[in-house]
């Protein structure tokens, strides 16, 4: 049946966002990923309440790009079902994300089968969208990923738009779905990025 997911509480994210700032302060320089931005929470809310999104995940393979210290559409993706989920992120930031998903397996009150979910169907990898060799690793299963996953990227130089669009593109399944959430201070990379996708023959459209 359904599973109760005490995960993204505001407690919670704000624990993990206050030791994503200590790193920070302790000059780790991990960038905007070592912060929980409003989008990646905002998608992984619609994860959790939207049945129709629930059927994108179910039995399905995830990934998301760009899952900062958090990786909360991720973990909610793994335990609302999917069949196996895969968060990336650059290199740097691997240390954080392991450790705030060490901390939400022993959320209080969370089941046992979320525990089990967590700790089965979530790999965390290290990924540089401009790395030819990384992105041929990602994409070596011909299978592709059916849902591929990506909150608060779109902020970044016009180049990584273009290497997130050639990322999206050679990880998708040929029936796959992208779901990219972005803040309205985006919108106008975020024109570019829906340019970039159709250049690399996605269907884009604007929710």
């Amino acid at each position: 049946g359904p599973l109760v997911v005490p995960v993204c509480t505001a407690a919670a994210l704000q624990r993990y966002e206050l030791q994503a700032k200590q790193e920070l302060r302790a000059g780790a320089g991990l960038g905007t990923g070592a912060v929980q931005w409003q989008s990646g929470t905002a998608l992984a809310q619609a994860l959790l309440d939207s049945s129709d999104l629930e059927r994108l995940v179910a039995s399905k393979r995830v990934l998301e790009l760009g899952c900062g210290c958090a990786a909360l559409p991720a973990t909610i993706s793994a335990i609302k079902g999917a069949a196996s989920v895969v968060a990336t992120d650059v290199a740097a930031l691997m240390p954080l994300v392991l450790a705030n998903l060490r901390e939400y397996g022993q959320t209080p009150g969370m089941s046992d089968a979320n525990k089990h979910a967590l700790a089965s169907t979530l790999e965390v990898r290290p990924l540089d969208w401009t790395s030819e060799e990384e992105v041929r690793s990602l994409a070596a299963d011909a299978r592709g990923f059916d849902l591929v996953l990506c909150a608060d990227c779109v902020d970044e130089s016009e180049a990584l738009l273009r290497a997130l669009a050639d990322v999206i593109s050679a990880s998708l399944a040929p029936l796959g779905v992208a779901l990219v959430a972005s803040g309205a201070r985006s919108q106008r990379l975020m024109a570019l990025f829906l340019t970039a996708l159709r250049r690399v023959g996605l269907d884009a459209t604007e929710l």
